[in-house]
């Protein structure tokens, strides 16, 4: 598929799949999250992981909030994103605290949070659609994809409503691929 044709497959999918996204309630997000975490709490790389690479969510994502909050308790590290220009870098957080209205109004960590200096680990990757073969399509800014070329070394999870999950999603050679996508009713490694 060449460029100019794949970029409009892209725009016509996260068009479609923002607005599914937009008729589902505040509880519903809550709800559906909650099944979806339970899932990932089967996975062995997360149970394994002592460093958890998250992010906050955005524009009725899965609601990580309660997660994070989970991992804290259990005494793992938490790592969000920054983005910072054109790149995007982790940061340790303690608390919600630790976050202040950023990028899009996304939640992001404050000045005073230690950068991932070796980062490796479990990454919690959004999106906005997602494919049985791990294939994934974000919001276009290509923060993930660049950061992921940076340190491959992650296992790399995408949490994603059921409707998100399509057949095939429009995929570059830049564009990373996921180890496992996790939505209401399924768990699908790669």
């Amino acid at each position: 598929m060449e460029r100019e044709a794949l970029e409009l497959a892209k725009k016509e999918l996260r068009r479609s799949i923002s607005k599914k996204k937009k008729e589902l309630s505040a509880d519903e997000i809550l709800i559906r999250s909650e099944r979806i975490f339970k899932h990932l709490q089967e996975c062995e790389e997360f149970i394994k992981a002592d460093e958890i690479y998250a992010y906050m969510n955005y524009n009725a994502e899965v609601h990580m909030q309660s997660l994070i909050e989970r991992l804290w308790e259990q005494g793992r590290k938490v790592y969000l994103p920054k983005v910072e220009g054109e790149e995007m870098n982790f940061y340790e957080v303690h608390s919600m605290k630790d976050l202040a209205s950023g990028c899009k109004g996304i939640l992001e960590p404050v000045e005073d949070c230690n950068k991932a200096l070796n980062p490796r680990g479990v990454m919690i990757v959004p999106g906005l659609a997602f494919d049985p073969m791990g294939g994934r399509i974000g919001y276009g800014g290509g923060f993930y994809d660049k950061y992921l070329e940076r340190y491959p070394e992650f296992f790399t999870i995408g949490l994603g409503f059921d409707f998100q999950l399509v057949s095939q999603v429009p995929r570059g050679e830049w564009d990373r691929g996921l180890d496992l996508v996790i939505t209401e009713s399924q768990r699908i490694k790669n």
